[in-house]
């Protein structure tokens, strides 16, 4: 008896933990253990994304005379943090990010992992894409700076 009440309370504490808004530190420790298999996601062959934007920036930024460089140079203020945070953890910080959106929107995380295992989201971490942080982060810091000093 006490094993099904057990099973049932259960099952009812995943099931807010994953239909309620992302607003505990509860719903925070599965983004973390999302964020945390990212870093061990598997990459394509080399060379990914990572290595190719920031291979020339300790070689005196000499990535503009590639003639496959598709950032202007304004863009090396987001390449020299993506550099130092190695692709391991610019995976883990683009998943961060996106759980920092989906609490900010007050989403579920059913609809936070429905985002993280779209294809696009899962391409981007497979060749360790800066495009997800890039994109997401000023607008996330923004939309949490409103009405703030």
């Amino acid at each position: 008896m006490t094993t099904n009440l057990d099973r049932h309370s259960l099952l009812r504490t995943l099931k807010d933990l994953f239909t309620t808004p992302i607003h505990s530190y509860h719903h925070w420790w599965v983004i973390i253990v999302v964020a945390l298999m990212f870093v061990f996601t598997p990459q394509l062959p080399p060379p990914s994304d990572w290595e190719r934007n920031t291979a020339g920036l300790l070689n005196g930024l000499n990535i503009y005379q590639n003639p496959s460089a598709v950032y202007p140079p304004w863009a090396l203020i987001l390449l020299w943090p993506y550099y130092f945070m190695t692709a391991p953890g610019s995976r883990f910080a683009s998943v961060l990010v996106l759980g920092w959106l989906a609490a900010e929107q007050r989403w579920t995380l059913l609809r936070f992992g429905a985002v993280i295992v779209s294809p696009f989201f899962l391409w981007t971490m497979v060749l360790s894409n800066v495009d997800v942080l890039a994109l997401l982060f000023p607008v996330v810091l923004w939309r949490s700076s409103e009405g703030k000093r």
